[in-house]
């Protein structure tokens, strides 16, 4: 029956591509359905902002806290969240980390990444890794830290980065499009800008910074996109450098703006010169 209902939306997807706006229209009668989907282009986040459903959760942090309401579940994924797209992120981590190593990682939830990822490339005992995150997050990270009695770890309120120990290494994955500021503004809150900055699993445009509207299901939040052109220009004028860029493939289509749509989530590891 699943196979049967498959083949049907496929024809009727395939039916309205023909006409114009089809496909505009094939997304906002299945996307939705289908899991996470986007609406609207807008310049600023303001702008979206105003545009959001008033019948939804308009804050990213009700996840964490659906995640601290059922935190044994959440306790079990730890150490098996790592995904095959992690695997550029790893190498370069593997490369860079040594002992005595201040790591911040803006985003990052409960700790997946650290967790998961130390069953291909152990880190070293004495490293300090941070996790700036949202406030449920930051409370659920803090009590599994210690229930594990993981030293290594420590958590802190995202809204106070400024405050946040100077860091040999910077992460952030699949976490900054969430924010109000593009990274480069990030690192520039920090007290230090730190040697290495590894920015993983964003959505990026060739030409153009915008911002749309993401549905993910028990909230829609504004979602932004980096300008290539203009990170790199950003990140060259704070003293960086590109070291490697990667790409995973995944689209963001947005109805009616089809040509803001991005073919793939990119990272680039940048090195202050």
């Amino acid at each position: 029956m699943n196979l049967l209902k498959k083949t049907i939306k496929d024809k009727i997807k395939a039916f309205l591509h023909i006409f114009p706006y089809g496909k505009d229209i094939s997304l906002l009668l299945f996307a939705k359905r289908e899991g996470i989907s986007y609406r609207g282009y807008f310049k600023s986040h303001e702008e979206a902002l105003r545009k959001l459903s008033k019948s939804q959760a308009k804050e990213y942090d009700i996840l964490n806290k659906k995640k601290a309401s059922n935190a044994k579940h959440e306790e079990s994924t730890l150490d098996n969240f790592f995904h095959d797209a992690d695997y550029p992120l790893l190498f370069w981590l593997s490369k860079l980390m040594v002992n005595q190593q201040n790591i911040l990682e803006f985003g990052g939830s409960v700790g997946h990444f650290f967790y998961s990822a130390q069953k291909f490339q152990p880190f070293p005992d004495d490293i300090n890794w941070t996790i700036a995150e949202l406030p449920a997050a930051v409370d659920l990270g803090k009590k599994l830290a210690a229930k594990r009695g993981e030293k290594r770890l420590e958590f802190m309120d995202s809204e106070r980065i400024t405050e946040a120990p100077p860091a040999d290494i910077f992460v952030t994955a699949g976490a900054l499009q969430y924010t109000q500021t593009d990274l480069p503004d990030v690192l520039s809150l920090l007290k230090e800008l730190p040697t290495h900055v590894l920015f993983h699993h964003s959505p990026c445009h060739g030409e153009q910074s915008f911002w749309t509207l993401q549905n993910l299901g028990l909230c829609e939040v504004p979602y932004f996109v980096h300008s290539i052109k203009t990170l790199k220009e950003k990140m060259e004028a704070l003293g960086y450098e590109v070291r490697a860029q990667w790409k995973k493939d995944r689209t963001v289509e947005i109805p009616f703006h089809l040509n803001k749509s991005i073919e793939g989530y990119l990272g680039f590891y940048f090195e202050l010169k």
